[in-house]
Order: C-alpha cells, then sequence, then structure tokens
C-alpha cells in the first residue's frame, strides 16, 4: 500500500501490491541474538536497506523498529505488537525520505509504503 503522507483525509492510499510485489515476496529475518536482519527482496520493491542491525523504540512495549547501515537509521512504524506465539503478520509503515534539498514542515518524506509480512 503507498500513502501520500502530505494528504490529509481520506483518498491518500492506493494498493501498489501488483506492481511492488511481484510473484515472489520479500521475506525478511531478524535475528534476536546478534540483532541483525536481512531482506531477501524476491522480485518485490523494498526502499529501506537489505541487511544491517536492528533495535525496538521500546524493548517492553515496541511501536518502531529501527533499522541501522552505516550510521543511518531507518523507522519503520509497527501497526500493532508481534507476539512470538500468537501473531502470524507483522505489518509496517516506511516513510521514504525527502530528496536532499527538500523540506516540508512536520514531514519526513512525501511518501510511505505499509508492508504486510507474514511468519514464515
Amino acid at each position: 500500500m503507498q500513502v501520500d503522507e502530505l494528504k490529509t483525509g481520506s483518498g491518500n492510499r492506493l494498493d501498489v501490491s501488483g506492481l511492488t510485489v511481484g510473484d515472489q515476496p520479500a521475506v525478511i529475518n531478524f535475528n534476536s541474538s546478534d540483532f541483525k536482519f536481512n531482506v531477501t527482496p524476491g522480485s518485490s520493491k523494498i526502499y529501506f536497506p537489505l541487511s544491517g542491525t536492528w533495535a525496538f523504540d521500546d524493548n517492553d512495549f515496541p511501536s518502531v523498529i529501527n533499522l541501522t547501515v552505516n550510521n543511518e537509521v531507518f523507522a519503520l512504524q509497527m501497526f500493532s505488537p508481534v507476539r512470538e506465539f500468537v501473531d502470524n503478520t507483522m505489518q509496517v509503515k516506511f516513510i521514504r525520505p525527502f530528496c536532499p534539498g527538500v523540506s516540508v514542515p512536520d514531514k519526513t518524506g512525501a511518501v510511505s509504503y505499509i508492508y504486510t509480512f507474514e511468519r514464515q
């Protein structure tokens, strides 16, 4: 799902999964022992890094997964908690940053993408 971050109210979402997922969905692995992550993109379009380290914003009540690569942090906003034996899907939102030199007050990007991952 693509979201127009600059438009408020209804009509700011567009289902682009037919264009971005392809025939092989992406797979993301989070290793909880060394806190590294790895994305196998398959035929999907992924706008965040494919490998690096990860951390929750709050280990007790996480709402963001921070992906770090070369000291740059990419935030994946979580839509709900992911409990180990209960939840089979993880839905996250990634806001694509503006191009260098572009800024809009109170916004970090113009477009975001909502990814839904299924537990393997």
